[in-house]
């Protein structure tokens, strides 16, 4: 897999990997469909939290 410089397209690389993760542990672990969202938006703002201060003056 090529790595990109660019911060943007690193980023979109982990999150279709996580939610390939997922999809595929999702079947194994039995987590509900309804969780898969929360998860990924967790997973996004924890992302976020890293780069953007207002995010976690939000909070």
């Amino acid at each position: 897999m090529p790595q990109s410089s660019t911060s943007a397209h690193d980023g979109a690389d982990i999150n279709a990997s996580f939610a390939i993760m997922l999809q595929s542990g999702s079947r194994l672990v039995g987590i509900e469909r309804t969780a898969l969202p929360i998860i990924l938006w967790q997973y996004r703002t924890a992302l976020f939290d890293r780069s953007n201060t207002p995010v976690r003056e939000m909070r």
